[in-house]
């Protein structure tokens, strides 16, 4: 069974609310500056978990700026169980 941890070791899963605090430069890589910008937004914001993955990723969906859905796969020490 996989575990989803946050950075303050609290069990996460989907549909909590968490609040992103990094995002780390690999997620970032190859993808359009608007793109980047939308997900870097997001930083201190709370989020929805969508979902888990097999890899022990979590999902989080958000509206950007730009009008656009946007869905992001990122570790679970990289948010904050709220």
């Amino acid at each position: 069974m996989n575990k989803y941890i946050d950075i303050n070791n609290v069990q996460v899963d989907a549909g909590d609310h968490v609040k992103l605090l990094r995002v780390s430069d690999g997620l970032l890589d190859g993808l359009p500056k608007i793109d980047q910008k939308a997900i870097l937004e997001q930083i201190n914001k709370k989020l929805v978990v969508e979902s888990l993955d097999e890899h022990n990723y979590v999902e989080l969906e958000f509206k950007g700026s730009d009008g656009h859905i946007h869905s992001i796969w990122v570790d679970p020490k990289d948010v904050e169980k709220t």
